[in-house]
């Protein structure tokens, strides 16, 4: 039976339960190893809604909190005790206090500024002691909300705050980046499409299911594939592999037929976007210029070059694509692909570089009205 106020009533909650599929996905991923929904232990259950261990051996003890009526949660919000004496960040940091491999995680739908504005100096006590004299409000802040805490030791909460963090994100872009996971990591084996609502409620029940005890790897995949989801392995997905190939090949081909003794001609500018390894210098990079000014030519050979260093990439030309595209996976199947390109390029390269490249952007205009849909 749930322990008062347990958190079969917390999962009511969406957004809360949001956070905790979120790190299930995790653990799919091989990011975490298990995690424990409300422990049967009080002192490890005290003010969180369950405990992550990660691959590392830390173990992340999660407050989530849906909103306040205020801007934010400030320090003093955060340390706001209850009638029960306790506080958010009091909790927390008890957590963090009992051992070294313990960590604090709060997230909302608002920001704790206040709390990572401290933690942008705290990795050096010298440069987190400077930060407090030049900002006396930020410094009346900390000694008031966080000294207490600790015994009005300065080093001990600065050292204590460096293990707890914050996250930040509405229930909208928790439940994309959670729907964009289920896509990356599972299929369903029947054929039909991913239905990621029924997954998100197969994980909502075993998190249920399993109140109080671990959940590790093996036992998600079980209660997956009872509803015949199975772990996508992109490593062994041949025919993704080649069609992106055969889209890379056909994006360069048309542009090879038209060079000058069949090798491409430096233009200025190519050494700005690759290293001399051939990889990008930056994660993103916008090539513009006039019609006839030989960006075509540098698009081939940036594709060529990426390819050639072991790179994954796909290209996409948007003047290519068909009418009526209103979603990033309708894109990725109106070019064969079984998901977004963005999707496909992270399980394929399996965390190693990889590079989209969209070209013809200008074929869409909000202002010309031109494919305003896609």
């Amino acid at each position: 039976m749930p322990i008062s106020g347990g958190s079969s009533d917390k999962l009511g909650n969406r957004y809360e339960s949001l956070w905790a599929v979120d790190q299930l996905l995790k653990i799919i991923d091989g990011k975490a190893l298990e995690l424990m929904l409300e422990p049967i232990n009080r002192e490890e259950s005290k003010g969180i809604e369950f405990r992550v261990t990660n691959i590392n051996g830390t173990v992340d003890y999660w407050s989530v909190k849906r909103q306040t009526t205020q801007a934010g949660w400030t320090l003093a919000l955060l340390t706001a005790t209850e009638r029960d004496g306790r506080s958010i960040l009091g909790d927390l940091i008890e957590h963090v206090r009992r051992s070294e491999k313990n960590h604090g995680v709060f997230a909302s739908t608002l920001g704790a500024g206040e709390l990572e504005e401290l933690r942008l100096h705290i990795a050096d006590p010298v440069v987190f002691e400077d930060r407090l004299e030049h900002s006396p409000a930020l410094d009346r802040k900390f000694r008031a909300s966080i000294l207490p805490l600790c015994h009005g030791d300065v080093e001990a909460a600065r050292q204590l705050l460096a293990r707890i963090r914050s996250h930040a994100a509405d229930e909208a872009q928790l439940r994309d980046r959670v729907e964009d996971m289920m896509r990356r990591l599972l299929w369903d084996a029947s054929g039909e499409q991913l239905d990621v609502d029924k997954v998100r409620v197969v994980l909502e029940d075993l998190l249920i299911e399993r109140l109080h005890t671990s959940i590790d790897r093996s036992s998600i995949l079980r209660a997956l594939e009872a509803h015949n989801i199975r772990l996508r392995d992109w490593a062994i997905e041949n025919t993704v592999r080649l069609q992106v190939e055969r889209l890379c090949e056909s994006y360069v081909t048309p542009i090879e037929e038209e060079r000058i003794n069949s090798s491409f001609q430096a233009l200025d500018g190519i050494d700005e976007i690759l290293s001399v390894d051939g990889r990008p210098r930056n994660r993103k990079t916008l090539i513009v210029g006039s019609a006839g000014g030989g960006k075509s030519t540098v698009m081939g050979h940036l594709v060529e070059s990426l390819h050639r260093s072991g790179v994954i990439t796909l290209p996409v030309r948007f003047d290519q694509l068909p009418d009526g595209i209103l979603t990033t996976r309708e894109l990725g199947r109106k070019v064969s692909l079984p998901e977004s390109p963005a999707l496909v390029l992270a399980g394929i390269s399996a965390g190693a570089p990889c590079a989209l490249v969209v070209d013809q952007l200008d074929a869409i205009s909000m202002a010309s009205g031109r494919r305003v849909e896609l």
